[in-house]
Formats: C-alpha cells, structure tokens, sequence
C-alpha cells in the first residue's frame, strides 16, 4: 500500500498506510520499524499541515509508546489526541486509555489535553526521535 500511495502522490493516504504500519509492527513487537514509519509520517504531516493528518500519527505515535512500554508518553499524547477530536477517537483505543488512567497517569493524560494540535505533534516527533529506528 506504501508503495501505491506514494507512487500515485497520494500524501493522505501515504501518511495513513505509514500510520498503520507503524501500528502493526509495534502490535508485532517491531518498535524501531514502527517508529521508522512513525519518522516517515511526521514528515508528511509537516509538509502539508492539517489536524486530520496529525491525529493520525498522534494517535499511532501514542500505541507505539504505549507497546514500548513508555506509558507516560502515550499518555500525554493520547490526551492530545483526545481534546483535538473525542468524536473521532477510535475504540480501538480506549483499553489503552482505560489502563493508563489505571496506572495512575490521569494528571500526564491531562497534560496531552492542553497540548495545541502543532504542539502534540512536536511531541509525538520526539516520541519518534527517542527510540533508534531501522530503515524500511
């Protein structure tokens, strides 16, 4: 799909394909494959700015650390990700919301909440930028 989307220009499309990718291979246990899509969907959104582009890799940026184990970070951008559109905030993840509110992470959720759309993700790159990545 990376390579169809890309060849056709398609910039939503390649910044989604990257974004699922990123999320199966963390869900796989390949966290620098995921951030290496992560990397490469940053640089999309930040070439054509739009919020629709940035909770999408707020949101896989959030699962990636979240399978990392770095729960304080998924929190904070899960939290981003949710004031910038609960409506469209999958249910998908909501377990993970759930059990880091049980983890006691309410006060760093609520920190993300505060967070513009430009600000989350700066956030979610160095989220990106903390983890080594490996090449596609």
């Amino acid at each position: 799909m990376i390579a169809i989307h890309e060849a056709a220009g398609d910039r939503y499309q390649l910044l989604l394909a990257h974004a699922d990718a990123a999320e199966l291979a963390a869900s796989r246990g390949d966290v620098p494959r995921a951030t290496s899509h992560l990397a490469i969907g940053a640089e999309l959104a930040r070439e054509v700015p739009s919020s629709n582009r940035s909770l999408l890799l707020i949101q896989s940026a959030a699962y990636v650390a979240y399978m990392d184990g770095r729960a304080d970070d998924a929190a904070v951008l899960f939290g981003a990700r949710l004031r910038l559109s609960t409506a469209t905030f999958a249910k998908r993840y909501r377990p993970i919301l759930e059990a880091l509110e049980k983890q006691g992470l309410r006060e760093e959720i609520a920190a993300g909440a505060n967070l513009s759309a430009e600000e989350a993700l700066e956030r979610a790159v160095e989220v990106i930028r903390s983890r080594p990545s490996t090449p596609n």
